[in-house]
């Protein structure tokens, strides 16, 4: 409803510039994560929507800054965010670059470095739609720890002090 209404969108926005102002706020980071392949209906909404934040926020409060949280395939794979025409109206891209495997799925590295499937490979169509000066990567300072028994069963999220603490106890291996 937010993406398809002006009313919604108002409102949204009158909300979030009160926030910035009523908490002398540095500015929003927005966090929207759709699930599903959106149709382009649906991106044209959001996109429409972070323009007309920009829009008010630089006349309001033109020091605020606005980012924008985005998967780490974004820039490479169409879906949600449209990075090309988003970034004339962001002030930063948060790339969530972590989670490429998760509990619910097979092991694998939180954020891996290499391959086709990895943080450097994901970011390189970032930087075909927009500049480096735009981009903060996000990792994750948590892990997985996979069953050894069975390796496909979920496994369990385990804090960075956790992690930590258990690299001082056992002899570790890195594959």
């Amino acid at each position: 409803k937010l993406i398809s209404s002006d009313t919604a969108q108002k409102a949204f926005i009158t909300n979030a510039i009160h926030l910035v102002n009523s908490k002398a706020l540095d500015g929003v980071t927005l966090d929207f994560e759709y699930v599903g392949q959106p149709s382009q209906k649906v991106t044209d909404g959001f996109t429409r929507l972070v323009t007309n934040l920009s829009a008010e926020m630089k006349r309001q409060v033109p020091n605020a800054s606005l980012s924008l949280a985005t998967y780490i395939h974004s820039g490479s794979v169409p879906g949600f965010f449209d990075i090309q025409l988003l970034t004339d109206h962001i002030d930063y891209f948060v790339v969530m670059g972590y989670d490429f495997y998760t509990p619910s799925g097979n092991p694998g590295a939180l954020a891996p470095m290499n391959g086709s499937y990895s943080i450097p490979s994901y970011m390189q169509g970032y930087l075909e739609k927009t500049t480096p000066d735009k981009l903060i990567l996000a990792f994750g300072h948590y892990g997985y720890d996979w069953p050894i028994e069975n390796p496909a069963g979920n496994g369990g999220m385990l804090s960075y002090a956790e992690i930590a603490a258990m690299s001082r106890r056992y002899q570790l291996h890195w594959n």
